[in-house]
């Protein structure tokens, strides 16, 4: 990879790491399974003048990794790290009792999935969409599947 696609890639991952740290971890021991999954839907989405930004680099990085084998490894890297920390958020929930026995990695995909087709549509304007409808979608289907409400939790907004 040559520098500026190097320094892309770099930034990219740095803000990744960054927003992860402050989204997936438990923030004490009584953070909820339900409320760290409600966080990671709010920061997959383009929520934030940040998450804007940070939304505008991964849409670079996809139209790259068409084309550079180097960027399609740091596309799959970074989503296959997100799509962990949401099964970690799944299995930790299912453990703990919080959730149905679900097929972890299955749903961390679909959810996944999700976040990504309705961020694309958030960052395109689609006027027929917002986020507090793609979150609450996003939600029902989750929630449906884990045996939670289906009422968005404000400790995730």
């Amino acid at each position: 990879m040559g520098g500026t696609a190097t320094l892309f890639a770099e930034a990219l991952q740095y803000s990744f790491e960054h927003t992860g740290r402050d989204v997936y971890e438990a923030r004490s021991s009584l953070d909820s399974a339900t409320n760290r999954l409600a966080r990671i839907v709010s920061a997959s989405l383009p929520t934030t003048e940040h998450l804007r930004r940070e939304w505008a680099m991964y849409q670079e990085l996809w139209c790259r990794a068409n084309r550079e084998p180097e960027s399609r490894a740091v596309a799959v890297e970074l989503n296959r790290a997100q799509q962990g920390w949401i099964e970690e958020t799944l299995a930790d929930g299912v453990a703990s009792g919080e959730f149905k026995a679900v097929d972890t990695a299955a749903h961390a995909r679909l959810i996944s999935s999700l976040c990504d087709g309705f961020g694309l549509q958030l960052m395109f304007g689609n006027p027929s969409l917002t986020i507090d409808s793609a979150r609450a979608t996003i939600w029902t289907q989750t929630a449906r599947v884990l045996g939670i409400s289906e009422q968005f939790p404000e400790e995730g907004r």
